[in-house]
Order: C-alpha cells, then structure tokens, then sequence
C-alpha cells in the first residue's frame, strides 16, 4: 500500500498526523501556570539513531544504546534556556511536554536563536550546539551537563549546521557577514594554545578552520541568515539579508578523526579565508532570503520574506566543478575559484515556483525531509517534504510533496500577477521545465482551547523526527488585548493513534 506522502494530498489521501499537545506557558512544574516561555526561535530531533546502528558490523553496545536512548529526543531553544524533551508512543499528550533536559544561560542578555545536534567522536555523547545573542557558540554534553565554547563571531549568530560528510565540522552564520567552520574533535588546549581556541563559562573546544567572509568583494553584504551544507559535496549553500544566495566551494577539512588518533591542534596555522563563492545571485528573490536548502545535486529550494512563494533553482555550472555530480575532483586553485557574474545568463535556471501563505514576519525558515521515513520503507526513491511554518491562528504547518523532485511549476503570467516588482530577467527565467501532477498540500493545523487567551501564533522552523511519527512548532504568540505581551508557543503532532487516543 502506498505511503500517504507518495500520493496527492486530498479528501482521500489525508495527513496521519494529529494535534497532540501544546504549551505557552512555563514547562517547569513548580512554577507559576501563568509564567510565560520566551520567544522560541528552533527545534531540531536528534538526527543519529540510523547512523549510529546501519551498520551492524561496527555497530558497538554503546552506539546501539545512544540510539535507543535518544530516540525521539528533540531540542527546543529560546530566551536563555535550552530545553531536551523525548516523545515515546506509549507517553500520553499530557506527558509529551515534560522536559527531560534543561539549560540556562548564565548571560541574562542571552537569546539563543539557532541549534543543532552533534556527537562526540570518541565518545558517541550527544552533543547539543546552540548559539545566538552573546555571539558565543555552546557546546553542551548531555551526559555529564557541561558547557564548552566556541567564540569568534563580532556579532549574534543566527544559524548552524553540522557537515554530513564531515560531522565534526561546525558552520555558523552571523550578523557580521561571515560563515565560519569549526572543527570540533580537536580537544582542549593548554593555557599557551592560539588565539583560535577559546573559553567563557565552560571548557575549551574546537579549533577555526576557515571563514567564508568577504562584503566588499565577494562576501554577503548584510547579515546572513541561512546556511546548509551540500549532502555529498565539499559545497556549503548561504543566503542573507541583502537577497544574496551564494555557493562556497569548502577549503579542505581536516578528516574524519578515529577514537585513537583525535586531530591535535595546529599550532601557528592560519584558518583558510575564502571570499569569492561559486556562485551568487540576487535576482531569484525580491527582498531578504531567510531560508535555502539543498534539494539534490544541482537543485536547491529557497524562500523570500515579501515574495509569496518558494523557488526551486537549479544551479546550472555545478558540473563544471564537479564533472561527476557525486564525487569530489581535486581543490580548484583560486584562479579558477572566483564568482561568477551574477549576470550571467547560465548560473542558474528557476524550474518553478511555489505559492507560500503570507506572513509579515521575516524569519521563518522551512524544514526539508526527504521521504521514505528510513524506518518505514527500502524503496531507493524519495519524495521531498517541506514543513513550512504560517503566521496564523489557530497556528498551522503546510506541508508540501515535491514528488520525485518535479514540483507543480506556477505560470509566469501568475507571477506578474502576485508580485509585480519581479525584475523581467527573473521571469524569463522561470519557464517552467519540468512536468508535474498539481500536487497541493496537507495542512497541521493546532487545536485552541477555549479558555486561552492567545492572539496570532508565528511559527519559526518545524522539526521532523527521523521516523516521521512526530512534527513539533515552536514561535511566539501574542496575548489577546491590548496589553498582550509576546511570548514563546511550542506546540506537537502526532501519528494518529498514539498516546491513548485514535
């Protein structure tokens, strides 16, 4: 039978998932009921349990018992605190927003606006990342509750992503224009160590290995907002205020390192700097990017903030980088490295366009998860999700299928239509190319209580959890009245039928 995401959505062909539990206020027991959550800005699930037991062969009993312990943990952050909660199908709604982890900055200024999940390479520890206001990147381990830290950005930090390919490699994007990578297996330095290491509030860790920087030539000229890393090449994809949506070809990173050998330091070297990207346009949206993806080899899918719609763009010279779209060639010297003109007519091909629902906010990123859920299907083909975030009330997820990667493409006379400040360079662009069913969307829509007294609910990014049985919303609402005061909103869904009710 085919799975509900292979098929159009419709009046026969309904989302499994229903509204479980939500919370606005304070997840600690002992506090008052009406204490407000702050703001909440992300939510990831830890992202390991298949990669930590695929392999049987070298799988080892403590691997096996990482993957069962944080199975369904998700992450939530916000304001100063960090909370790890851990959903289980037999745990009734009620029970589902208990917390299992807590963290809290000891900075009061503290905001933490972006995280993710990491691994310690020796270890196999669960590591939480988190960064945001204070510009200090926290690196907390689950088993033992300690911080370590990374500094170098000048300003906040608005996003982190850990490399697939080399998963002790840290990116962070901020509002000083600069992307850094971060190893983090190298260990803790003594007193005499380089400038590159450093320490506030916790232990030592990790070592600056490059920075993708560069406003007066190649670099983005205002804060960056959004960065993923491509899922088998050394490409890391970024996109920011200032409508630029680059493609930074990485400097070589430092291996994989064994639980015998751990990278050690290297003293004196200087972090690789890399201005000019591979790629760089500002002609596929009309105002800030706030969230870009990688979809496939040469295909990325991007959102603007007062465009109403998601684009899906291929980028058209990867092959002269890469002849051999999944494998790596050797490093390009920096001859052949520098950007592209954004004018030039062949970087890039819009293959289609997206309806979003509109919101007045600027900061709502999409999640992407490519389907079969690993633990329900073998079948080689895959069918892209993308949970995307409203500002609504009661508050609501739209998910849209990109079938096989062939979304349904929007006619450019629908664009002249919706947004007629579309430069015609960009229309041109946008012919559709590629044949489609009109596929629609499913819609999570969250359920309000009568006696609460909640205005308008913004979403920021969804979280999945690897097996697709749970999707978690966190954001902000606004109390009703005039006196509302802003505060933080995570809300849950679930397959139908757990938890005790069908």
């Amino acid at each position: 039978m085919p799975q509900w995401y292979s098929r159009a959505p419709s009046p026969e062909n309904p989302h499994p998932y229903r509204f479980a539990a939500h919370k606005p206020t304070s997840f600690e027991p002992g506090d008052s009921p009406s204490a407000p959550l702050p703001p909440l800005w992300a939510a990831q699930f830890f992202p390991f349990c298949l990669a930590l037991t695929v392999d049987e062969a070298k799988t080892t009993p403590r691997m096996r018992s990482v993957a069962e312990d944080m199975e369904g943990a998700v992450a939530v952050c916000g304001g100063r605190f960090v909370w790890v909660f851990k959903f289980e199908d037999h745990l009734p709604d009620d029970d589902l927003l208990d917390p299992l982890f807590k963290f809290t900055s000891e900075d009061q200024c503290e905001d933490f606006t972006c995280l993710t999940w990491g691994l310690d390479h020796t270890t196999c520890v669960p590591l939480l990342i988190t960064a945001g206001k204070s510009r200090v990147i926290r690196i907390l381990d689950l088993s033992t509750g300690s911080t370590r830290s990374l500094i170098g950005h000048g300003e906040p930090i608005l996003s982190l992503a850990l490399s697939p390919t080399h998963p002790h490699i840290l990116a962070s994007a901020s509002e000083d224009l600069t992307i850094r990578l971060w190893d983090l297996s190298v260990p803790p330095p003594p007193h005499t160590a380089a400038k590159r290491t450093f320490q506030r509030g916790g232990e030592r860790v990790g070592e600056l290995v490059a920075v993708l920087a560069g406003a007066a030539l190649g670099g983005h000229k205002s804060w960056v907002v959004s960065i993923d890393f491509h899922p088998t090449l050394p490409l890391l994809i970024s996109s920011g205020l200032d409508r630029q949506i680059k493609i930074w070809r990485l400097p070589p990173l430092p291996p994989v390192p064994s639980s015998h050998s751990p990278s050690p330091p290297a003293p004196n070297a200087k972090p690789a700097e890399e201005f000019y990207p591979l790629f760089s346009s500002d002609e596929i949206h009309v105002d800030y990017v706030d969230c870009v993806a990688w979809l496939h080899d040469d295909l990325f899918l991007s959102k603007g903030t007062v465009d109403d719609h998601l684009a899906l763009t291929r980028w058209t010279s990867l092959s002269s980088y890469f002849p051999s779209p999944s494998s790596p060639t050797q490093p390009i010297t920096r001859t052949e490295h520098l950007a592209r003109p954004t004018s030039e007519p062949h970087a890039f091909q819009i293959l289609s366009y997206h309806p979003k629902p509109p919101s007045p906010v600027w900061f709502q990123p999409f999640t992407v998860v490519h389907h079969p859920f690993p633990s329900s299907s073998k079948d080689a083909s895959t069918t892209a999700l993308i949970y995307l975030p409203t500002s609504t009330s009661p508050p609501q997820i739209h998910i849209l299928p990109f079938k096989s990667l062939r979304p349904a493409p929007l006619p450019p006379r629908a664009l002249c239509r919706t947004t007629p400040q579309l430069p015609p360079t960009l229309l041109e662009r946008a012919q559709p190319t590629l044949d489609s069913d009109d596929l629609g969307t499913w819609v999570l829509s969250a359920e309000e209580e009568e006696d609460e007294e909640l205005g308008e609910v913004t979403l920021r990014g969804p979280a999945v959890s690897l097996d697709g049985r749970w999707v978690v919303g966190v954001g902000e609402c606004a109390g009703k009245g005039q006196e509302g005061e802003k505060r933080g909103w995570v809300g849950v869904w679930r397959i139908a039928g757990g938890g005790g009710r069908d």
